[in-house]
């Protein structure tokens, strides 16, 4: 492919606004443009690298059985379990795994899922991985390695998707587990902060890592006594005016969960996981508005507590269980009530693990380790369709004993826009990307540095010409620009091989090869190129 004829609009100067370096670097390469509306588009260049990331994901998933589908816009389990669902009604269909590469509004995605039953008769497959690569597993206390997740259609997808990122070169940690949404992220001092128990070896997003009880036992006596707190509205104003610390505070929340509010309690120095609230209560949830805040507790924002508080649900996170006297609001404007004690002057309806988690904590899922914060993108989530929507849609089969089950229906997603930044983020250098060869939109850039002489521009066309008959992607630089500009260009398009043709290499009989993950250089014969770079890419494609 000649360079003169691709749409490459490579940038000097460095983005401002970009959310990671590997962003910048791939605007300031010509593969992608950020819209004003936020989303990201792709360019030839970028499409390429997007189209063979897909293509190495669909050997894979084809690998073990699963199906490529094309679905509409809309919820891709739902339809697809309309689609497919009907025609699944016997445990002998059992089980099927499809897939789709999906543009969204958000990004791109590649998203399977697994169709299962759970009969003796109908066993879930097994994969032999004996020779595929894996990342290193978490370790214990004890220096035990911990195993992955597995169980049902989530041990068919792990081999596939492992290789997959072992070819990219990342380094991924598994999230999640049995019972629980599970995915993998990519360590990255870009990415949201996630959690790891020192003990188990448990990973999951601090938002959704399961806790303990709270260590805090505090149960003396104390008289309740109502505060004037003029204009005091939050946890730091109120703790410094009433000397007492922000976990002897009680806040009360108010969330709009579908068409009813619910009141959430927890410590001052917590926070509310709307995700563990929404997983709890089976619906969206969302802050409500001061004026529902105002309905509900006659109080403005700031002053809402559990004393008194009625025809609500009450829903109490498990750290207060032990906590003793404590400070409210008083659901009274520029009022809150200290000395407040559970059981006498308040109740809650249920109680349940409802905050974010802090470095610390106690591990809920072995009761034993400590939670380790760390930073990371998560790339893929899973888990299983939840059984309401199953019933809604009647997706059923039939047993070898002819009774009627609920099918078994695993989703998992891969946000390929969020890949492709991560692998430009994590593999780059001052000068670019270095694009791993699994993904790389052209294998071997050949560097044309004076088209206008006649027999380095024969040469340079000759090897591309050459090397494209071997079968390699050939990207030839063939534009009349200095050196300079086609060293750079180089340089931000981050091809794993370079070929560079000059005057001077070329009267001493010789052609310049570098390796882009080496930065170095090597001279050599024009015949003796393509056994060299081929030697290179088998290193590369076997690390």
């Amino acid at each position: 492919m000649l360079q003169s004829r691709l749409y490459i609009p490579t940038r000097r100067e460095t983005p401002h606004d970009t959310e990671s370096r590997g962003q910048s670097l791939l605007i300031r390469a010509g593969f992608i443009r950020q819209l004003p509306s936020g989303v990201r588009a792709y360019l030839p260049m970028g499409q390429m690298a997007l189209r063979r990331l897909c293509e190495l994901a669909r050997k894979e998933l084809q690998a073990v059985g699963a199906m490529e589908v094309h679905v509409p816009h809309g919820e891709f389990e739902e339809m697809l379990i309309s689609l497919v669902g009907g025609d699944l009604r016997s445990y002998r269909d059992l089980p099927k795994v499809f897939f789709a590469r999906r543009s969204l509004e958000d990004g791109e995605f590649l998203e399977v899922c697994g169709f299962e039953c759970r009969t003796e008769s109908a066993p879930i497959p097994t994969f032999s991985v004996e020779d595929s690569p894996t990342p290193t597993l978490p370790v214990n206390g004890e220096g035990e390695e911990i195993p992955p997740f597995t169980g049902g259609y989530r041990g068919v997808l792990l081999p596939p998707f492992r290789r997959i990122f072992h070819r990219l070169g990342l380094t991924v940690i598994e999230t999640g587990g049995q019972g629980t949404a599970w995915g993998f992220v990519v360590c990255s001092e870009q990415g949201d902060v996630f959690g790891t128990c020192a003990e188990c070896g448990f990973s999951m997003p601090l938002a959704m890592f399961p806790l303990t009880d709270s260590e805090m036992n505090n149960r003396e006596s104390s008289t309740l006594e109502k505060v004037h707190t003029p204009g005091m509205t939050r946890v730091e104003q109120v703790t410094q005016f009433l000397g007492c610390s922000a976990n002897q505070l009680i806040k009360t929340m108010i969330f709009q969960a579908g068409e009813e509010c619910v009141a959430v309690l927890l410590r001052g120095d917590h926070t509310v996981s709307e995700e563990k609230l929404s997983a709890y209560l089976g619906y969206s949830v969302q802050l409500a508005t001061p004026e529902m805040i105002e309905r509900v507790t006659a109080a403005p924002v700031g002053f809402a507590g559990p004393v008194g508080l009625e025809g609500i649900l009450k829903i109490g996170d498990r750290s207060l269980r032990n906590a003793g006297p404590c400070v409210t609001g008083a659901n009274e404007s520029d009022y809150h009530y200290r000395g407040v004690t559970l059981g006498r002057d308040y109740e809650v309806d249920r109680w349940a693990d409802l905050r974010v988690a802090q470095v610390g904590d106690v591990c809920g899922r072995c009761g034993i380790g400590r939670v380790q914060g760390w930073n990371g993108i998560e790339i893929a989530r899973g888990g299983a369709v939840p059984p309401e929507v199953i019933e809604r849609l009647e997706a059923w089969y039939m047993d070898e004993n002819s009774l009627r089950h609920p099918l078994r229906v695993e989703r998992f997603n891969v946000n390929l826009s969020r890949l492709f930044l991560a692998l430009a983020d994590l593999h780059a250098d001052d000068r670019g990307v270095v694009w791993p060869i699994a993904i790389a939109p052209f294998e071997v850039h050949v560097v044309d540095l004076t088209p206008s002489d006649e027999e380095v521009h024969r040469i340079a066309c000759e090897l591309s010409a050459c090397l494209e008959q071997q079968g390699w992607r050939v990207l030839h630089d063939d534009r009349p620009s200095r050196p300079g500009v086609k060293f750079k260009d180089a340089d931000l398009l981050g091809l794993p091989y370079a070929v560079i043709v000059g005057s001077r290499s070329v009267q001493e009989g010789l052609v310049e090869v570098e390796r882009r993950t080496a930065q170095k250089r090597e001279k050599l014969p024009v015949n003796d190129v393509a056994a060299l770079i081929l030697s290179w890419r088998k290193e590369d494609l076997t690390e």
